[in-house]
């Protein structure tokens, strides 16, 4: 199978198109940078929030759970608008394989960790939407030595973007990631 340049993410209705750009190039930035067998990509339905960073769940539906040990973020499956996979050697979608986002309970989804369900992969999330909304959310998590590097980031989206929020990551880092066609980073105002 040929090597693509890049991984493409596809332009959908309501989405942003800058914002699309964006997530696009931290994907292809996250491929650059992480030893990972695979990448896999979640589109949300609609615009997520910082909490989901680390978030593991709830005990009893009260208290939220963030673990050392990374578990896959407990987003609702009907907010999963889709999920794909790509190879890091080739850059080309393979199969999406099972869903990473099931109906379990809070305790359960406590012990759903991303090293055993996806060993091999890093991951991004991303928000829909973001044309209605003005805003869209990434979120990135990154296999590592330690466990995971993980990052969140809020963005205005119009017709450029404008760093909201940030935790794991600066908007100076995150301006700068590379970009496949050279000399340019993620476009964003700080």
């Amino acid at each position: 199978m040929p090597k693509q340049d890049r991984i493409v993410i596809p332009l959908e209705p309501g989405d942003n198109n800058v914002f699309i750009d964006a997530v696009e190039k931290i994907c292809n930035a996250t491929i650059q940078n992480s030893k990972s067998k695979e990448l896999m990509v979640v589109k949300i339905d609609n615009w997520f929030g910082s909490r989901w960073l680390d978030f593991s769940g709830k005990i009893m539906g009260l208290a939220g759970v963030c673990k050392q040990r990374r578990t896959v973020p407990p987003f609702v499956p009907a907010r999963v608008v889709w999920q794909r996979r790509f190879s890091m050697s080739t850059r080309q979608e393979v199969s999406a394989g099972e869903p990473l986002h099931i109906g379990v309970t809070g305790g359960k989804s406590l012990t759903r960790y991303l090293d055993l369900i996806e060993p091999r992969a890093s991951l991004v999330w991303y928000s829909g939407k973001t044309a209605e909304n003005e805003r869209g959310s990434v979120m990135v998590y990154v296999p590592s030595q330690d466990g995971y590097f993980t990052w969140y980031a809020s963005l205005a989206a119009g017709d450029d973007l404008r760093v909201v929020e940030c935790h794991g990551i600066t908007a100076a880092e995150l301006a700068c990631l590379p970009n496949p066609e050279p000399g340019e980073g993620v476009r964003l105002n700080a």
